[in-house]
């Protein structure tokens, strides 16, 4: 204990505060245990609110195991604990996984103490991260009963819990709960109701439910409206997610990030309005820097579409913004000029992709056998056969007049 003890020094309760606010400072856990622990041996006793800080600290410092030993020793010094040492002791049971413990623990508290919304947060936390999502819902009704407020962090980890547990016509349901007790939503609450309802199949729904809010303080943000539509879009209804952008599209406060403009030009590929598709990337350009998804959501389109004529100008734009090429790109370039005829410039990526350090993808080699094929291009195929049987695992398959054959 800095040597006090050896020179004689007589310890009083402020040099006891002082050196426990040291060690924890410094995160001398041992230290500042040490120091508690004769702090309650000595005629000087830690009163309440040392318990509480002890605790609070070493909550901070990721050492909850030792709480509720520390909780057990200020009982038997006859202090008595309240609310906030019961919230000490519950978070600190909730991050060990200690649910049983904890809810015995807050069963025993409400017959001394009532609860606030600390309490239930930490419980309800610790719930949802064991995926308990019915003690969830008994806990929240609980606490409204109690007149207490949730919160939209408590609302959003209850709905993200019930997403994770496919409970997800309960997500929904938390989400009018939200709204209803005055909780503006934010842009994770829109998410995970927009992928609630993806999932559940009722991706129809999902815009008519959100507008119900546009006019409201609870209008749905820009992330909503992108989530919305590119679960649309992965739901093969790109019409249906165009038609919603078409919508909000005028609206005084609905600006497109880049995420947006990524989204539609994926839409639009997908229904085949590649000249509105390229305009739009033109247009993105002029707002925000492409991104590495950009570029390549941009280049799987046109490749489908046939548009390799377009090719050259995307890679110069990617260089100038110092986006490099990743697996991905590389496979689009194959597939894209493979289908497109190009055989000699897809030959050309491939070995390209191979000294770049990434190793072809299936589609990629499986699309480009098929095209050499086509060409009546045997040899050039087989060699490429022979690396997806690498890639796989297992034999080649031999090329037999003009088609794989095992």
């Amino acid at each position: 204990m800095l040597g006090m003890e050896e020179q004689m020094i007589p310890m009083t309760y402020v040099t006891y505060r002082i050196l426990l606010r040291i060690y924890v400072d410094a995160s001398m856990v041992e230290d500042a245990l040490e120091t508690f622990h004769k702090m309650e041996f000595s005629e000087i006793k830690p009163t309440l609110d040392d318990y509480h800080y002890i605790m609070f600290k070493l909550i901070r410092l990721k050492c909850p195991r030792v709480v509720p030993m520390i909780f057990e020793s200020m009982r038997k010094n006859l202090v008595r604990p309240n609310t906030q040492t019961y919230n000490f002791l519950i978070s600190s049971l909730c991050s060990l996984g200690k649910m049983a413990e904890a809810r015995w623990r807050f069963s025993y508290m409400k017959k001394y103490c009532d609860p606030d919304e600390f309490t239930y947060a930490a419980l309800i936390n610790g719930f949802c991260k064991c995926m308990d999502t019915e003690v969830t819902l008994e806990l929240l009704e609980e606490m409204l009963a109690r007149g207490l407020r949730p919160n939209l962090a408590l609302f959003n980890m209850m709905m993200d819990a019930h997403s994770r547990s496919g409970k997800h016509e309960q997500v929904i349901a938390l989400f009018e709960r939200m709204v209803e007790h005055e909780c503006r939503p934010d842009p994770k609450s829109y998410r995970v109701l927009v992928e609630a309802f993806a999932v559940s199949g009722r991706i129809d729904e999902a815009f008519g439910f959100v507008q119900r809010y546009a006019d409201s303080e609870n209008a749905p943000h820009l992330g909503a409206y992108n989530t919305l539509m590119n679960r649309l879009g992965k739901a093969n209804k790109a019409h249906a997610a165009l038609e919603i952008f078409y919508k909000i599209k005028d609206r005084p406060n609905y600006k497109p990030d880049l995420v947006t403009y990524n989204v539609l030009i994926d839409l639009l590929g997908k229904v085949g309005k590649i000249d509105e598709c390229w305009s739009c990337y033109q247009k993105m350009r002029l707002h925000f820097q492409p991104d590495i998804f950009s570029y390549n959501t941009l280049l799987g389109r046109l490749g489908r579409a046939g548009r390799v004529d377009l090719f050259a100008s995307v890679l110069d734009d990617m260089s100038r913004d110092g986006v490099q090429q990743d697996r991905i790109t590389y496979a689009i370039l194959v597939e894209g000029y493979a289908r497109a005829g190009n055989l000699d410039v897809a030959l050309a990526y491939l070995e390209e992709m191979k000294s770049s350090g990434f190793s072809p993808t299936p589609s990629a080699l499986e699309v480009l056998v098929n095209s050499l094929l086509k060409a009546g291009r045997f040899g050039a195929a087989e060699a490429v056969v022979q690396e997806m049987a690498a890639i796989n695992g297992g034999p080649g398959k031999k090329i037999v007049t003009g088609t794989l054959a095992a």
